[in-house]
């Protein structure tokens, strides 16, 4: 499936987002916001909380920092437990 292929291939690629054409403005700007949230948090000012709304409604921007706070700490959470990740299952 075409459209199935093309989503890996974003996925697989989204630590170079920068670099990657496929992705919309939406998920540009999440990956970017998802990216500063975890790296430097700091950097999320006024100016990037304008470009967000731009494209997100406050629902939406609160999933999207609840979903990075989750992940971030579940992260952490196993790292600090010397838990591995273990090969995916593919359906």
């Amino acid at each position: 499936m075409a459209g199935q292929d093309e989503a890996e291939r974003l996925y697989a690629s989204v630590e170079n987002w920068k670099d990657t054409d496929g992705y919309s403005a939406q998920e540009r700007l999440a990956i970017e916001f998802a990216e500063r949230f975890c790296l430097t948090h700091n950097s999320l000012d006024e100016d990037f909380f304008g470009r967000l709304k731009g494209e997100f409604t406050e629902e939406q921007i609160l999933d999207l920092v609840t979903c990075c706070s989750m992940f971030l700490g579940l992260g952490r959470m196993l790292s600090v437990l010397d838990i591995e990740e273990e090969e995916p299952v593919r359906i």
